[in-house]
């Protein structure tokens, strides 16, 4: 028991001295193209984006999909809205008609078939998962548009 009372006590001295070596990394940077063929780079975007990755049989990305779009359209008309479906079997006329049933232009839409951009922003299977981002520091990362959830967006987009 002794030996684990050491490691245990180099590991908490390690991190109170070292908080950078595991503070969160800066995300990453990627280009997509969305269902009208017009192609994002992330790092030519200076303002905040919001990604949404959902895919098209989600329950509570029916909901929250539209939802998500009239808050960023209506308040934030520099923030670059984008809905990454990273399911393959998704195919873009599927995330096509999910446009269309839940009124948000398809301008919006972009379709990860291999979820590279997924994995690059460690998405652990739970969807909808909301990710703010600005000069690539993550503002926000959240799992659902609760009250709670749109207050900590707005606070972080104002």
């Amino acid at each position: 028991m002794n030996i684990f009372k050491k490691i245990l006590f180099i590991a908490a001295v390690f991190l109170l001295y070292f908080p950078a070596l595991y503070a969160v990394p800066k995300t990453a940077h990627f280009w997509i193209s969305n269902l009208e063929n017009d192609r994002f780079k992330s790092k030519q975007f200076q303002a905040p984006i919001v990604i949404s990755f959902f895919f098209v049989d989600c329950i509570p990305c029916k909901k929250e999909v539209p939802q998500l779009f009239q808050l960023i359209t209506r308040n934030y008309p520099d923030v670059k809205l984008l809905f990454i479906d990273p399911i393959q079997q998704d195919d873009k006329s599927r995330i096509a008609e999910f446009a269309r049933r839940w009124k948000v232009p398809r301008r919006f839409f972009y379709h990860d078939p291999l979820g590279a951009i997924a994995r690059k922003f460690d998405i652990d299977g739970r969807f909808p998962t909301i990710i703010g981002i600005r000069n690539r520091e993550q503002l926000f990362r959240l799992n659902d548009l609760s009250e709670k959830s749109i207050q900590k967006i707005k606070s972080k987009l104002k």
